[in-house]
């Protein structure tokens, strides 16, 4: 661990950032200002508002100390596809998975056509025909020629011809299809009958598979995968925040209680009771295995019609389906939910690391990163991977995250320890329990006395809330993000870097909440028409750039060692 940088080394910028995005502002308060955080905050408060996110600079002699131990510290990380993050990305393949599935299970499967000697994008076809009302308003309209146009198509009109055919041949079917199953009032789950309650049959609880692509099945290897048909089948950063989810348990169903204590508490006007001995109950109904009964009709029988979906293992008569089979389809067969998916995303669970391995695994992977994919052009800010020849920089990074996020067919799986609960694993910082002799325990800034300091709102929170009154520690390689997200309950979020390879981060003025929502939304809608809360969710990115041209401002920063809020 000798050679992770614990001192922020901020060289001075000529060059404009990536994107041309702004700084954030940077405050610098005197030994005397830095006192107080609360009303220091206060005191920036006009200013770092209008633009989301700020760096604050601690006085030179304040450093707080890094207080785990390296050597028994240990976490779980999470595996990040970085093209499944970003929002784009994941609808495109959900859909283009979606199209297939659908096309693979009829009798002709339709080929793309090729324009300009390349397949076509038929994600992007979609998306514009939709951004312009649908296939039947582009058709009557006659906007094919803006269609063609907006997807970078230059040449004769025959060409807006060609992509109006694509999209009733390939497109339009099951667009059709989606829509009938989507507006049908008890479509595939929701019209399965619920069994009567006498039937002994438990409710079971189903997770339906994620349209997204299978995950590579090691993490840190990069995979390529065509998504027009799916297949059948740094030095660790260490940072704490006091910023995080909140899951609140579900109330206690009291209902058939309550009423049990009203019958005994109020038996009526008038009750007589009936001597006649109650016949013996029926014995219960022998547990129904996956696959045996019609989720349709609840049905066991005729299982030479019974077929099985290749997503969730249910049963379905052929005769029960809609529209109904007379064959069993060739291949795999997916049922309309599975087909349809219902988008959900979240990460998969990695290895158990230490510190020093999780460093081993950024190191070499970043090297051998490097090394296949070189970077292109001069920058002098350019520095030498470890023991490597290969020299990258702050930049070069930036730029190669986005790209891998944004790409359709190179798949990269990498690691984050996020999350990393301080009461289980112990804080970064030292805490009045753990290091009592340590002046930096009580210190306001310290993360684990900022909740309770006199003017913080959270100090009348008796009950201890993740993220918010106990912080986290978050362990970061190259690559690893967090995603887009709103802080909980609106709340600042303060974050402090100990040490490690700099970290960039983006920020949004609150007063452009809601564009960026709408810019988001106008990229992925159909994510969003399948998951509303999906902002909520810390699984999506999307890139700066295009946001900000759909009219959302991103001041953003590099830091290391420093305090952001």
């Amino acid at each position: 661990m000798s050679t992770v940088k614990t001192k922020a080394i901020v060289p001075p910028r000529t060059a404009p950032r990536l994107m041309d995005l702004e700084e954030c502002p940077v405050f610098y308060p005197t030994t005397d200002e830095f006192r107080d955080p609360m009303t220091y905050i206060r005191s920036i408060h006009e200013k770092a508002v209008q633009h989301g996110i700020i760096k604050i600079v601690p006085p030179d002699d304040w450093e707080m100390p890094f207080v785990c131990d390296t050597q028994t510290f240990r976490f779980k990380t999470r595996l990040q596809r970085l093209n499944s993050i970003e929002a784009s990305s994941r609808a495109k393949m959900s859909f283009l998975e979606q199209l297939y599935r659908y096309h693979d299970q009829g009798a002709n499967r339709p080929s793309v056509p090729l324009i300009n000697h390349q397949p076509l994008d038929l994600w992007l076809l979609r998306r514009e025909v939709q951004r312009r009302g649908g296939y039947d308003t582009v058709s009557r309209n006659k906007l094919w020629g803006d269609v063609q146009r907006a997807m970078g198509y230059t040449g004769p009109s025959v060409l807006a011809a060609q992509l109006k055919g694509a999209y009733a041949r390939i497109i339009l079917p099951y667009e059709d299809f989606r829509a009938r199953v989507r507006n049908d009032p008890s479509p595939n789950r929701d019209r399965r009958v619920q069994p009567p309650r006498s039937s002994g049959r438990n409710n079971r609880s189903r997770v339906f598979p994620s349209t997204a692509a299978t995950p590579p099945s090691s993490p840190l290897t990069p995979s390529s995968s065509p998504l027009s048909e799916p297949p059948d089948d740094a030095d660790p950063q260490i940072s704490q925040t006091n910023g995080g989810d909140v899951k609140m348990k579900p109330p206690k169903d009291e209902g058939a209680n309550a009423f049990s204590k009203a019958l005994a508490q109020d038996p009526g006007p008038s009750m007589t009771f009936d001597n006649t001995p109650l016949p013996n109950p029926a014995p219960p109904a022998a547990p129904v295995r996956k696959g045996e009964m019609c989720e349709l009709c609840l049905k066991g029988d005729r299982d030479t019609e019974m077929l099985l979906c290749d997503g969730c293992d249910e049963g379905f008569h052929m005769s029960c389906l809609d529209p109904p089979l007379n064959v069993v389809p060739k291949g795999t067969w997916f049922c309309h939910t599975c087909m349809f998916g219902n988008n959900d995303y979240g990460f998969d669970e990695g290895d158990e690391h230490s510190l020093t391995s999780f460093q081993q695994r950024d190191l070499q992977f970043r090297k051998s990163w490097f090394e296949s994919h070189p970077p292109s052009g001069e920058d002098p800010a350019r520095a030498p991977i470890g023991d490597s020849n290969v020299k990258v920089s702050e930049d070069d990074v930036e730029r190669e995250f986005w790209r891998l996020v944004q790409s359709s067919h190179e798949t990269v799986e990498v690691e984050y320890g996020a999350d990393v609960h301080s009461t289980t694993h112990g804080s970064a910082m030292p805490s009045v329990e753990s290091h009592p002799q340590d002046l930096y325990s009580r210190n306001p800034w310290n993360v684990n006395n900022l909740p309770i300091l006199q003017d913080s709102m959270l100090r009348y929170i008796k009950s201890d809330i993740s993220g918010m009154t106990v912080p986290w520690t978050y362990v970061g390689m190259l690559f690893s993000t967090f995603c887009w997200h709103n802080e909980d309950h609106y709340t600042y979020s303060l974050n402090y870097m100990h040490w490690g390879e700099t970290k960039t981060w983006y920020g949004i003025p609150s007063e452009d909440a809601q564009k960026f929502e709408d810019a988001i939304k106008s990229e992925a809608p159909d994510l969003f028409e399948a998951q509303p809360d999906l902002l909520f969710q810390l699984v999506t990115l999307m890139n700066p750039d295009r946001l900000r041209k759909a009219g959302s401002p991103f001041p953003k920063h590099i830091m290391l060692g420093l305090i952001m809020v």
